[in-house]
């Protein structure tokens, strides 16, 4: 059980660098990871985001009260709407700024011999998502002059009889 438990861990680290690699590929900068929810509590999980992807994963510091943090940030952003001085309202930007606390930063494994390994099992996990597309690419063709299923019907009929 613990085994797969870590294995679910290392396919939402390799999803991850997909999707962060996809992005930097289509002209998009990412070079940090900033999490929130429970998981930030999973240090294991942490550890294995920032090494698979080769970058550093911010962990808030009000772990459990991230999203009323940030619905007091939106609450700020409201308020500044409605000053009566007519001065312009405060960027959300800025309000995260000023209202986040530094929190903790978990930097990519130094163990070469742990990135070498992820990065085999990323070569693998690109592997097996080519060969599920195909996959589904020939049940797609196989299954295209069937017309569409309803309740173990086709067209009404049971069977199509």
């Amino acid at each position: 059980m613990a085994l797969w438990y870590y294995a679910t861990m290392e396919f939402i680290a390799m999803q991850t660098r997909q999707i962060v690699e996809q992005m930097n590929n289509s002209g998009h900068e990412i070079s940090s990871i900033f999490m929130s929810g429970s998981q930030c509590q999973n240090p294991v999980l942490m550890n294995l985001l920032a090494t698979a992807c080769g970058m550093p994963v911010l962990i808030p510091r009000y772990v459990n009260a991230a999203v009323v943090h940030g619905a007091a940030m939106l609450g700020a952003k409201a308020a500044s709407h409605s000053k009566e001085d007519g001065s312009e309202p405060e960027s959300l930007w800025s309000i995260m700024d000023r209202m986040s606390k530094r929190g903790r930063l978990v930097d990519p494994s130094t163990d070469e011999d742990e990135k070498t390994l992820l990065d085999a099992k990323y070569e693998i996990f690109l592997d097996m998502c080519k060969t599920q597309q195909q996959y589904r690419s020939k049940i797609d063709k196989a299954t295209a002059s069937k017309k569409p299923r309803m309740n173990g019907t086709v067209n009404g009929t049971v069977n199509g009889a």
